[in-house]
C-alpha cells in the first residue's frame, strides 16, 4: 500500500533511470541500481524494470522489489481510494 495525496497524482509508470534513488524508512535513499543487485535481478531483467513515479517524477515503487517509505498524512479530511497496478 502506498498512501498518496492528491497533489502527487497522476502517476505513472515508466522504465527507471540508471541515477534514480528510492526513500527508505530511514529519511535516507538508495540507489535503484544497488536495489536491483543486492536482490540479484538478472541483468537483462534490470534493464526492463519499471516504477511507479508521482507528478513530480519521484519513485514510489519499484514494481515488484521495493516500495518507497512516504509518510502518511494525518489528515482527516482527505478522502484515499485504493488504486491497483498489474503486472504484465
Amino acid at each position: 500500500e502506498l498512501w498518496i495525496t492528491r497533489d502527487q497524482l497522476p502517476l505513472r509508470v515508466r522504465s527507471w533511470q540508471p541515477t534514480e534513488r528510492i526513500r527508505l524508512k530511514s529519511g535516507q535513499q538508495q540507489a535503484i541500481r544497488r536495489v536491483l543487485i543486492n536482490q540479484k535481478v538478472p541483468l537483462g531483467q534490470r534493464q526492463q524494470q519499471l516504477v511507479v513515479v508521482d507528478r513530480l517524477d519521484q519513485v514510489l515503487w519499484l514494481i515488484g522489489h521495493k516500495t518507497a517509505w512516504l509518510d502518511r498524512q494525518q489528515v482527516c479530511d482527505q478522502r484515499y481510494e485504493k488504486r491497483y497496478f498489474c503486472q504484465k
